[in-house]
Protein backbone atom coordinates (compact mmCIF):
# COMPACT_ATOMS: atom_id res chain seq x y z
CA UNK A 1 0.00 0.00 0.00
CA UNK A 2 1.61 3.25 -1.05
CA UNK A 3 1.82 6.26 1.22
CA UNK A 4 -0.74 8.08 -0.92
CA UNK A 5 -3.16 5.17 -0.66
CA UNK A 6 -2.66 5.08 3.11
CA UNK A 7 -3.52 8.75 3.42
CA UNK A 8 -6.61 8.40 1.23
CA UNK A 9 -7.86 5.38 3.20
CA UNK A 10 -7.22 7.15 6.50
CA UNK A 11 -9.37 10.06 5.28
CA UNK A 12 -12.22 7.76 4.24
CA UNK A 13 -11.70 8.22 0.50
CA UNK A 14 -11.69 4.54 -0.39
CA UNK A 15 -10.08 1.16 0.13
CA UNK A 16 -6.65 -0.14 -0.78
CA UNK A 17 -5.20 -3.56 -1.47
CA UNK A 18 -1.76 -4.59 -0.30
CA UNK A 19 0.28 -7.74 -0.10
CA UNK A 20 0.49 -9.10 3.43
CA UNK A 21 3.88 -8.34 4.90
CA UNK A 22 4.71 -5.67 2.34
CA UNK A 23 4.42 -2.91 4.93
CA UNK A 24 5.98 -4.28 8.14
CA UNK A 25 6.13 -0.78 9.67
CA UNK A 26 2.40 -0.23 9.14
CA UNK A 27 0.54 0.84 12.29
CA UNK A 28 -1.82 -2.12 12.62
CA UNK A 29 -4.06 -0.18 15.02
CA UNK A 30 -5.05 2.07 12.11
CA UNK A 31 -5.53 -0.62 9.45
CA UNK A 32 -7.98 -3.48 9.05
CA UNK A 33 -6.62 -6.28 6.86
CA UNK A 34 -9.05 -8.82 5.46
CA UNK A 35 -8.01 -11.78 3.32
CA UNK A 36 -9.56 -12.05 -0.11
CA UNK A 37 -11.77 -15.05 -0.77
CA UNK A 38 -11.26 -17.01 -2.84
CA UNK A 39 -7.55 -16.61 -2.31
CA UNK A 40 -5.69 -14.91 -5.16
CA UNK A 41 -2.40 -16.46 -6.16
CA UNK A 42 0.29 -15.13 -8.44
CA UNK A 43 3.69 -16.26 -9.60
CA UNK A 44 6.81 -14.22 -10.06
CA UNK A 45 9.54 -14.70 -12.60
CA UNK A 46 13.11 -13.47 -12.32
CA UNK A 47 15.05 -13.57 -15.59
CA UNK A 48 18.40 -12.34 -16.83
CA UNK A 49 20.57 -12.71 -19.93
CA UNK A 50 23.13 -15.50 -19.93
CA UNK A 51 26.77 -14.49 -20.31
CA UNK A 52 25.88 -10.87 -19.54
CA UNK A 53 28.44 -8.91 -17.51
CA UNK A 54 26.80 -7.73 -14.28
CA UNK A 55 27.83 -5.49 -11.45
CA UNK A 56 28.99 -7.14 -8.22
CA UNK A 57 25.66 -6.20 -6.60
CA UNK A 58 23.60 -7.79 -9.38
CA UNK A 59 25.76 -10.92 -9.35
CA UNK A 60 25.30 -11.26 -5.57
CA UNK A 61 21.54 -10.78 -5.93
CA UNK A 62 21.30 -13.50 -8.59
CA UNK A 63 23.30 -15.86 -6.35
CA UNK A 64 21.01 -15.02 -3.43
CA UNK A 65 17.88 -15.64 -5.54
CA UNK A 66 19.18 -19.00 -6.78
CA UNK A 67 20.04 -20.12 -3.23
CA UNK A 68 16.69 -18.92 -1.91
CA UNK A 69 14.76 -20.89 -4.55
CA UNK A 70 16.91 -23.97 -3.94
CA UNK A 71 16.29 -23.76 -0.17
CA UNK A 72 12.57 -23.13 -0.66
CA UNK A 73 12.21 -26.08 -3.03
CA UNK A 74 14.05 -28.38 -0.61
CA UNK A 75 11.69 -27.33 2.20
CA UNK A 76 8.63 -28.13 0.08
CA UNK A 77 9.76 -31.73 -0.53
Amino acid sequence: MSTNASIMVRNGLGYAFHIEGSRPFLDRSQVCSLPLYPELAATTVLAWKKRQPFSVTTTKFIEFAKNFVKTYNNREQ
